[in-house]
């Protein structure tokens, strides 16, 4: 039988039709649920099309959706196929965030603990009770008091860093050695984490070959594979294709075993993740009693949750405890990475601010004549304010999720007489950080750069379901601590010998790359170094 050109006509038509309809078989989720939604313009690849084809960046993408139907307190989008509810009002935060944390206690899972057993150990995969027993277990290796105890091994690496650029400006052009932030900076946390994580001496700024350091590069692999799994689950699935590679997983287990047998051999104890994961695996980690942190100055610390406190008894397997380690190295540096590296453009733009930072430092430096301790770097106000000013313009991460563990009940969308929406189990919700951030509503002028919101004075009236650095409630970040430690000590030592200075190569403003969900910029994070005078 032949077919005319006619019947071939129908044939490819009927099959673009019932393709497009496939693709978009979700799309009208939300019709007459009185949830406006940011509907997508193709079929399959959700509201984020122009993220996923490199048109738009994450960044930008969620303010548009923050940004769309400013009235309601939450919108619909999809995530390739699944609907999302985004959720734009404080006090529906806080009910979703903290007070029902029960109705939503995970994050969604991309890969399945059965596929990849290793990524499904990580603390930011487990679920419900694994999660619980895991961040209890691991709680005490960020408190204060541990903080205080890994504060000269971060501050060696810090002086490190400052010396390292000393010599180079010495002979530089007006004393000014220009930096690529970008590689200076995840150099610098990268070494953080290798000592105080792993024993690991490293010195990247000289030694670039060591392997530690090299296993950085894989993080834009790790966001493309993220990206693939997020658009393509099936595929994923149907290849049982893993998040971290193998030779990964292979230094990270052998590392962990390794300096884990050396240690019990020569009787060592080093005050870092690794012997807290010693203790973990033995089942001999006591939590130690609770002590007064209100000195702590700096309102982006999270708050301690109930859940740190339980008593957790079981023992843990050698993936368990590798798992734990890969996701505090591959994350941990590139977010702290990125408060330091937006820290310093900052600086660099804003001389006025950066000067009352450098006479707060002086200040301490002068009356201090024997160095500094944890509680004199957590004593500088102004540098606070300054690094949450940061944080608030350019959270690392933009956004956080949570799914639905049971069927929820939210309020109407936009006015009292429109109808609740309930939030099938399984469903999942966005919470924006990037858009909290920039909503003129709870920050004036958003794009100012302006420490004097985190004032003492001022800080009262921020809503703090409106500034979340590092999350909210309790599946926050654990290591923010350690994250604002690791960031104001670099900052202290270098501020404390430089200034900081635009130079031609800086962008201003910054064009961020639309080939990744960081925040990077397109042609590099340029910054001057000069010499202070002496």
């Amino acid at each position: 039988m032949n077919l005319t050109l006619i019947d071939l006509f129908i044939f490819c038509g009927g099959f673009f039709i019932t393709l497009y309809l496939y693709g978009s078989r979700t799309y009208d989720h939300f019709k007459n649920k009185d949830v406006k939604c940011v509907k997508p313009p193709l079929p399959f690849f959700g509201s984020g099309i122009w993220v996923f084809l490199g048109i738009e960046h994450f960044q930008d993408f969620i303010l548009r959706c923050y940004n769309t139907c400013k009235d309601d307190k939450y919108l619909g989008l999809f995530e390739v196929q699944r609907p999302i509810i985004l959720i734009k009002d404080v006090e529906i935060l806080k009910l979703v965030g903290i007070e029902d944390f029960d109705s939503f206690p995970n994050h969604r899972s991309i890969i399945s603990e059965e596929i990849d057993p290793l990524f499904g150990s990580a603390l930011i995969s487990l679920e419900d009770q694994k999660w619980r027993n895991m961040r209890a277990t691991l709680s005490p290796a960020f408190a204060s008091s541990k903080m205080k105890n890994m504060f000269v091994l971060v501050e060696e690496i810090a002086k490190e860093f400052s010396n390292f650029y000393v010599e180079q400006s010495k002979n530089a052009v007006d004393k000014t050695t220009e930096i690529e932030a970008n590689d200076s900076f995840i150099r610098y946390t990268n070494d953080v984490i290798a000592t105080c994580a792993f024993g690991i001496k490293m010195n990247s700024m000289k030694n670039t070959d060591h392997k530690f350091y090299k296993l950085e590069k894989i993080g834009g692999w790790l966001l493309i594979k993220f990206t693939l799994l997020i658009y393509f689950p099936m595929l994923a699935k149907f290849f049982k294709m893993k998040f971290f590679p193998k030779k990964v997983v292979s230094f990270f287990r052998n590392l962990l075993q390794c300096t884990m047998k050396s240690r019990e051999k020569m009787g060592i104890i080093r005050y870092d993740l690794i012997n807290i994961l010693m203790e973990v695996k033995t089942g001999s980690l006591k939590h130690e009693e609770s002590i007064d942190e209100s000195s702590e100055a700096g309102i982006a610390i999270v708050e301690e949750s109930i859940i740190e406190n339980e008593v957790v008894t079981k023992k843990w397997n050698d993936d368990e405890l590798a798992a734990q380690a890969m996701t505090f190295f591959l994350g941990g540096f590139e977010t702290t990475s990125t408060l330091i590296i937006f820290f310093f453009y900052e600086m660099a733009r804003n001389p006025d601010i950066q000067k009352k930072v450098q006479e707060e430092i002086d200040n301490l430096i002068n009356e201090s004549s024997h160095g500094i301790v944890y509680t004199d770097l957590m004593q500088l106000k102004y540098l606070d304010m300054a690094v949450s000013e940061t944080l608030r313009m350019w959270p690392p991460i933009l956004i956080t999720d949570r799914v639905c563990a049971k069927d929820y009940t939210l309020p109407p969308a936009n006015d009292a007489n429109a109808q609740n929406y309930q939030i099938k189990k399984g469903e999942s919700i966005w919470i924006p950080i990037y858009g909290f951030h920039h909503d003129p509503k709870h920050f004036p002028e958003p794009d100012c750069f302006n420490p004097e919101r985190f004032s003492v004075e001022n800080k009262s009236n921020i809503n703090p379901m409106t500034y979340l650095p590092f999350g909210i409630g309790p599946r926050n970040c654990i290591g923010s601590r350690f994250a604002l430690l690791v960031a104001k000590l670099i900052i202290f030592h270098t501020l404390a010998k430089f200034e900081i200075v635009v130079t031609k190569n800086t962008q201003i403003p910054i064009i961020l790359t639309k080939t990744s969900t960081s925040l990077m910029s397109d042609k590099g994070m340029y910054v001057g170094l000069k010499l202070r005078k002496s």
